[in-house]
């Protein structure tokens, strides 16, 4: 116990070892390009200089990250000359923007469908594409005000369709690959839960686990600006990531549930119950028309807290129980993500900036990683358990000596065979017993006997191989069952006779077996009773044995 308890410590080290690593490489990437903004992408061109607005009839330049006060209509319209065709990107949801060529609109934002907030508007790419563009060509884009009084007029980037939507994949990078590691680690429990399951060794957690990363997983993307631009900002879109966001918190709860003696506590189980009903009422409400997702968002949130502070609780209460090292982890894993969504919850609320989710995302990673690295430490101390139960199965049900199946093992078999058998399926039972082995015994010492034990055991495994089942049922007694179709017979005689000759060629102490036979179906193919059945091989073998004896000289 004290080499797995170390072991379980080495692993617990490492995990938060490569969970240091990860947080560090993500927060160098952060610190590179900027948390919520956009990569430096040569394939784009920034459109930073050319802008102006018109005030009493005049041009007046500026230029992005200006402020500029909104006019009395509450809208601010900003006009830039252009040359060529391409593609414009701005994130300008916040604003509602519309964009137009040559008075022509070509854009304009519209999430009536199924309204955003501030924090989700600001993470949204505003995408137009110019064409037919000549020398004369004006871009004008309409800003209108989202409460504030003045505008900070954001960057304008320009290119090709295919370098805007790179663009907006490298923007994503960190959540696409935070989307990736989900996934595949939903992909190992899955095949961790079906291998236990095959093995009968079932662990719901890893289920638990492989549900909540997917669910993760598609919250991540749907709530991504990628995804709202790949589907021009479909409700169908926006209306997945609600409802991933508000059911990834029941397998997270079940995740607690069913770990050690916390499924015999209501609280947990009312929690997942809360979560459930979450989402039938909201939906409810929304599809009557008196709310819509955004508006009861934070209900979801307030949920989320109790599950996470509660499931926090109970695994401490288990831990105090049984003061389990991995229950340690778990908890470290809990704290975690906590710590992250209640920052992240802070930050969206009180701040109302658009990096909330990378927040979250960092605790479920390290959430990910924790847990992952615990569940791997009870698998391998699971199939640990599994060998070892294996192992002294195998033990009881097999002689030591011969390697041969014992009579625990021998009455095991005909009464599954006797329950299992078919209409026509018949069998031959041959009962052995070894000539003279006391006589060796007495004369040779038991070490002789011994060998010859092993000797008559490797004569019987030549001759029938895996197609009968071979025993030794104690002493100088061995059995075999020869299973077949009705009106079959084994001509095993012949072959026995040669493999015994072969065993005692150029030997001083020599096997010799008296072996009696017996068909489980009489002539008229009637089952005989298993007594009788065992009775008939046995008197045989006697018979054979008693003439063996009187050919001797």
């Amino acid at each position: 116990m004290k080499k797995l308890s170390a072991r379980r410590k080495r692993l617990s080290l490492k995990a938060l070892c490569v969970l240091a690593v990860v947080f560090s490489g993500i927060f160098a990437v952060v610190r590179l390009f900027g948390i919520g903004g956009r990569p430096a992408m040569n394939s784009l061109t920034e459109l930073d200089t050319g802008w102006y607005r018109l005030e009493a009839g005049s041009a007046v330049p500026v230029s992005p990250g200006e402020k500029i006060p909104f006019g009395e209509d509450g809208t601010v319209t900003l006009y830039l000359p252009v040359s060529s065709d391409g593609t414009i990107t701005t994130r300008s949801a916040l604003y509602r923007v519309q964009i137009s060529l040559d008075g022509t609109k070509v854009y304009c934002y519209d999430d009536s469908a199924f309204p955003c907030n501030d924090q989700m508007r600001s993470k949204i790419h505003c995408d137009a594409t110019l064409r037919d563009v000549n020398s004369g060509s004006i871009l004008s884009i309409t800003y209108y005000s989202n409460g504030a009084p003045e505008l900070e007029m954001p960057p304008v980037y320009f290119g090709t369709s295919g370098d805007v939507l790179l663009d907006h994949i490298a923007a994503e990078g960190f959540t696409l690959a935070l989307i990736a590691l989900m996934l595949l680690c939903a992909i190992a429990s899955m095949g961790v839960s079906v291998y236990l399951a095959m093995n009968h060794m079932l662990d719901k957690r890893f289920l638990d686990v492989m549900v909540f990363l997917i669910l993760c997983s598609v919250w991540c993307f749907c709530d991504s600006g990628l995804a709202r631009y790949m589907s021009r900002m479909s409700a169908g879109v926006e209306g997945i990531s609600f409802y991933a966001f508000m059911t990834l918190g029941i397998p997270f709860a079940r995740l607690v549930v069913n770990t050690g003696s916390i499924k015999k506590r209501i609280s947990m189980h009312l929690v997942t119950a809360g979560f459930f009903a979450n989402v039938v009422v909201q939906t409810v409400l929304w599809a009557v028309g008196g709310a819509e997702f955004i508006e009861m968002l934070p209900a979801t949130h307030v949920l989320l807290a109790a599950g996470v502070i509660t499931g926090a609780v109970e695994m401490h209460r288990e831990y105090l129980r049984s003061r389990e090292r991995q229950l340690a982890i778990i908890l470290l894993a809990f704290g975690l993500v906590g710590f992250a969504g209640t920052l992240a919850l802070v930050l969206y609320w009180m701040f109302e900036i658009s990096y909330y989710g990378v927040i979250f995302e960092l605790g479920i990673l390290g959430f990910i990683l924790l847990l992952m690295g615990y569940l791997c430490v009870e698998l391998v101390d699971s199939l640990r358990y599994k060998a070892e139960l294996r192992i002294y199965e195998r033990l009881s049900r097999e002689d030591s000596m011969t390697g041969l199946q014992n009579r625990r093992s021998f009455d095991e078999y005909i009464q599954a065979m006797m329950e299992s058998r078919q209409e026509d399926a018949d069998a031959e039972l041959l009962f052995l017993d070894m000539n003279d082995l006391k006589e060796v015994n007495d004369q040779y010492g038991h070490k002789a006997g011994d060998e010859l034990i092993i000797g008559a055991a490797q004569c019987l495994t030549e001759t029938f191989g895996p197609e009968a089942a071979c025993f030794r049922l104690g002493g100088d007694e061995f059995c075999v069952v020869i299973p077949g179709p009705r009106g079959q017979k084994t001509d095993w005689r012949e072959s026995l006779r040669k493999a015994v000759e072969r065993y005692n060629q150029g030997r001083r102490i020599r096997v010799s077996l008296a072996v009696g036979s017996s068909m489980l179906l009489d002539e008229n193919g009637q089952v005989k009773n298993l007594s009788d059945w065992k009775q008939e091989a046995d008197l045989q073998m006697y018979e054979e044995k008693k003439k063996m004896k009187q050919r001797m000289p």
